[in-house]
């Protein structure tokens, strides 16, 4: 891996559509002190594709004006040029963050393919910034059937299954096909007393407590803001995740 990418949080990848492919490069610059040669230098590399490339992220550089490209310091002038120099199109125009108001969180293109961009509420302590390109992509439905064992009509079941005369139905039968009838009794019934539920496999369904502690920490943001707590908060709940999506890798792969 070349030296640029060690030091940054920069992370890669190519959609690739049916007739197109894009690149979609998302950053993270922690500080506005800090220098960004090497963030810079990286996004150069990622730019070297024949593809269309868009460049999102919080580059924390809040001394640009966007609608003159003029900026007041070293590190904001150093992201002009690197935009201009790369036929670079920056689409974000208003405040992504309050208090004071400052535009952090940009969004660059190479290719107009950037339809359309608008700024929302406060997520955490930035706005939401949703992005529409130019692109058609057929979404394919990922819906399969289960049942939902919770809803079942298990007095149904029950009755069913102690008015069953058994050892007539096992009669002259060995170990192997008695099995077979039993198992086909409970197919039968679980078919016609368990209902189908629709079942989305590419929808992360997390434990209640995930949940719960997902709904607090959106309760602190609501009403302390930017708090100790909100932050204490977040940082728990991210360390929860990656535990669970850790688990849930190594139940899969064992």
């Amino acid at each position: 891996m070349p030296a640029e990418f060690d030091l940054i949080e920069i992370c890669a990848i190519d959609v690739i559509l049916k007739d197109s492919c894009v690149r979609i490069i998302v950053v993270y610059h922690p500080n506005h002190s800090s220098p960004v040669d090497g963030l810079l230098s990286a996004l150069e590399k990622l730019l070297c594709s024949s593809s269309p490339c868009i460049i999102v992220g919080d580059f924390n550089c809040p001394h640009i004006d966007w609608m003159q490209s003029t900026a007041r310091d070293k590190n904001c002038a150093k992201i002009i040029d690197f935009s201009s120099n790369n036929g670079l199109e920056q689409h974000v125009r208003v405040p992504t963050r309050c208090n004071p108001d400052n535009i952090l969180d940009l969004c660059f293109s190479n290719m107009p393919v950037v339809r359309d961009i608008r700024i929302g509420e406060l997520f955490s302590d930035h706005k939401l910034v949703t992005i529409t390109l130019a692109f058609k992509m057929k979404q394919r439905k990922v819906v399969d059937k289960i049942r939902n064992y919770k809803k079942g009509d298990y007095t149904s079941i029950n009755y069913y299954l102690s008015n069953i005369n058994w050892p007539r139905l096992f009669v002259n039968k060995d170990v192997n096909s008695m099995y077979a009838v039993f198992v086909e009794v409970v197919n039968n019934l679980v078919a016609k007393y368990v209902p189908l539920v629709n079942f989305n496999p590419l929808k992360k369904h997390y434990p209640v407590g995930i949940r719960q502690k997902h709904k607090n920490k959106l309760a602190l943001w609501r009403n302390e803001g930017n708090s100790e707590n909100y932050r204490r908060a977040v940082a728990e709940l991210k360390q929860i995740l990656i535990t669970y999506e850790k688990s849930r890798i190594e139940e899969k792969t064992t």
